[in-house]
């Protein structure tokens, strides 16, 4: 872990001034291997080519007409999944390390926090938007005011873990208690699962913008995206509406 790394390290009894490098690997920046925040135009590429693909593929496999019909909602919400799994996983590694069995129990808890957020909107059929919206935003700035630096105050594993499960998959139970919402009345749902396709390539190609604003900022780009699925829902069907 990088808790507690400052900008000058040491090395038995004398400092070690880094040469050549702009910024410091950190709790929230851990590339160890970069001189200065960027993202090398190989990543842009590779980011370029794969949303190009997936274009074809939707153009091909969709209902005629789905990219001419753009589903803005569903399309922020899958940008915004992405960013919101990407953190999760960052999170858990600086608290018990780039292993199996944490990337194991991480991508567990986020399938457990879809179905359960499925079953709760199949279940109590929610129909009210505001109130998931405001739960989501809530646990969202939750997530971005607290520090990973804090758990270190947790001596036990079991108990550090409980508490972090509360904190990230918070914020992922209610995004999808709002996509379950949405796509339950949804008039088409394969147009509306293409467009959520593509949202989640381009949420994909947004993890990079970590090697430049670092993980914890990622969530305000969660925000942001739905923030726009919540404007470019109709207004028929607005967020004030039962």
């Amino acid at each position: 872990t990088l808790i507690g790394v400052g900008p000058a390290p040491l090395r038995g009894d004398r400092e070690i001034t880094p040469t050549g490098f702009k910024k410091i690997a950190t709790d929230d920046w851990p590339f160890v291997y970069m001189k200065e925040p960027g993202i090398h135009w190989l990543y842009i590429g590779m980011i370029v080519m794969f949303f190009l693909f997936s274009l074809a593929g939707v153009k091909l496999l969709a209902p005629a007409g789905t990219l001419s019909r753009p589903d803005l909602p569903f399309f922020f919400m899958g940008m915004a999944f992405l960013l919101l799994e990407t953190k999760s996983i960052a999170f858990f590694s600086l608290l018990f390390g780039t292993t199996w069995l944490v990337n194991s129990l991480t991508f567990a808890g986020i399938l457990l926090s879809v179905l359960l957020a499925n079953y709760v909107v199949s279940r109590f059929g929610y129909r009210k938007r505001l109130p998931l919206y405001s739960l989501l935003f809530g646990s969202i700035l939750v997530a971005w005011f607290v520090p990973a630096s804090s758990f270190l105050y947790f001596e036990s594993d079991v108990i550090r873990y409980l508490v972090a499960i509360v904190l990230v998959f918070a914020p992922i139970f209610f995004a999808n208690l709002v996509f379950g919402r949405e796509f339950r009345d949804t008039e088409e749902s394969t147009r509306a699962f293409g467009w959520n396709l593509l949202g989640a390539v381009v949420g994909g190609g947004l993890e990079y913008l970590s090697l430049v604003t670092g993980f914890r900022n990622l969530l305000l780009i969660v925000m942001l995206c739905y923030l726009l699925a919540a404007l470019f829902t109709p207004r028929e069907d607005g967020l004030s509406r039962a």
